[in-house]
């Protein structure tokens, strides 16, 4: 049985390329090594490889205005390439089960692909997953073009569902944990299925995802997060719980990348990845008793910085830590229950910038009781801070996240719900109220306050020495981090 797993078009689209973007890639990676590993002959398609097509990247609101507004009209338009590339894909291989990572910007590019399916392969069964199906099954499979949904992780429900189908059974007649389907004209949930405590367990997804890394690996370490922030929609998969990798198992997988893909840079895509920093420091001693030679980011709770951890990562080839500012505003802060203030902020952020590592502030705009006094606190803590890069996001109220439950998820009919404006990247995007001409003009100072920090020459002036020495030795890989920077 032939199994295609699908991420949607976006990034060409939008013709951008977020420096993130690759990390979405990583749970269709382990769905491919897991059936893979049962047998199953496995096609990964990402519709936003194209090797033709040239994009630029970085965090310049420059660049990002106007992406999102790309986006919906090629949505609408419909005649993109990329929509006949993947239906010859279709033709060429024929799978049976298709499935697709499906988060909610992505909802109707997924959609658009769904129906191409079932009018290229009316028999096939069409498999929708990630954090916008599993929040909200009812909705997906009000569509005649999804069979299933797999919801929260799908290691497991996804090979039963295979194998069921495999040997032609009557899924509405069998239960299987973490699957909603369609049955007699209505939908129906199976019960919930257990997180995998054994994350140790699951198969590697490198060679998924080698094609498409660019030169940089996404890695995960843990799965989860026990935080409580409002705007975040992890809670829709993990529930606020939190599992771990265990150090060997996280260090074989990165001497796989090394050895084997000749890949020297990992992105760790931990929702907070020092959840538990002396975890992270034995994790750094690993990699240096191991002699791993490789650069690395990933993504940290500042309250939970010290010297003893910065200085160790630093030592084991982080060069970049983004921490989630949020806002300079305490009454902010505490009604997105972030559990920060402003002295934790700005004495950690020091830490960070002390040791030689690019420290990327991350800051929301757009906040539901968001003011103008708000956003030029905002203003201020960023000219104190000063840090090496910063990204500012529209708020976002993705499903899964309690904001999005608190505004929209009494809603009657979520087939008007613009999902196709939910991009992050330009601030005032998606604001669904009004604010007055001093408010937005506040933003866009602060937006501009930015884009001086983030300009090209800044840059260079900020990198860290260490890393040019590193590329001086690592030539192969300094040429795909140049491949990846000018959006090749």
């Amino acid at each position: 049985m032939k199994i295609l797993l699908v991420q949607p078009p976006f990034s060409r689209f939008k013709q951008h390329r977020h420096s993130a973007e690759f990390q979405q890639y990583l749970g269709l990676g382990y769905l491919a090594s897991v059936l893979s590993q049962k047998g199953y002959s496995v096609y990964y398609y990402n519709c936003d490889d194209s090797r033709n097509e040239k994009y630029p990247s970085g965090f310049d609101s420059r660049i990002l205005r106007g992406t999102q507004l790309k986006y919906i009209s090629e949505i609408r338009k419909g005649v993109h390439p990329v929509w006949g590339e993947f239906k010859n894909f279709l033709l060429s291989i024929k799978p049976e089960i298709i499935g697709f990572s499906v988060k909610s910007p992505l909802f109707h590019s997924a959609l658009k692909l769904s129906e191409i399916c079932k009018e290229t392969l009316p028999d096939c069964k069409i498999i929708w997953g990630n954090t916008h199906p599993s929040v909200l099954p009812e909705d997906v499979l009000s569509y005649p073009w999804i069979d299933f949904v797999v919801r929260g992780e799908g290691e497991i429900t996804l090979p039963e569902v295979v194998k069921s189908l495999s040997e032609n059974k009557n899924l509405s007649k069998i239960e299987i944990h973490g699957l909603s389907k369609k049955l007699n004209g209505k939908i129906v949930h199976d019960p919930e299925r257990q997180f995998i405590n054994d994350l140790d367990s699951i198969p590697f997804p490198s060679k998924y995802l080698a094609k498409n890394a660019r030169g940089k690996m996404p890695v995960i370490t843990s799965r989860g997060c026990n935080k409580m922030c409002k705007f975040c929609a992890d809670a829709g998969i993990w529930k606020r719980t939190v599992r771990f990798r265990s150090l060997e198992n996280i260090t074989n997988e990165i001497e796989e990348i090394i050895n084997r893909y000749r890949i020297r840079e990992i992105g760790f895509c931990d929702s907070t990845f020092n959840l538990y920093p002396e975890r992270v420091i034995s994790l750094c001693e690993m990699f240096n008793r191991k002699k791993l030679k490789f650069l690395w980011d990933c993504l940290l709770r500042i309250d939970n910085i010290d010297d003893k951890l910065i200085q160790a990562m630093s030592s084991s080839g982080c060069i970049q830590i983004a921490v989630g500012i949020e806002t300079g505003s305490n009454n902010l802060l505490n009604e997105i229950d972030k559990q920060l203030t402003l002295v934790e902020i700005k004495k950690n952020f020091s830490i960070i910038k002390k040791h030689n590592i690019i420290a990327t502030a991350l800051f929301i705009v757009g906040l539901p009781t968001e003011n103008t006094e708000d956003i030029k606190k905002s203003t201020q803590l960023l000219k104190e801070l000063l840090p090496s890069r910063v990204f500012i996001s529209n708020f976002t109220p993705l499903p899964g996240s309690q904001y999005f439950d608190e505004l929209y998820k009494n809603r009657n009919n979520l087939k008007s719900f613009p999902w196709e404006k939910l991009g992050f990247y330009e601030p005032l995007f998606f604001l669904d109220r009004d604010i007055s001409s001093e408010h937005e003009k506040s933003i866009y100072d602060f937006i501009k306050s930015a884009d001086r920090i983030n300009s090209k020459i800044r840059m260079i002036f900020t990198f860290p020495k260490r890393v040019i020495f590193f590329y001086l030795s690592h030539p192969f890989q300094l040429l795909r981090t140049i491949r990846r920077l000018s959006g090749k």
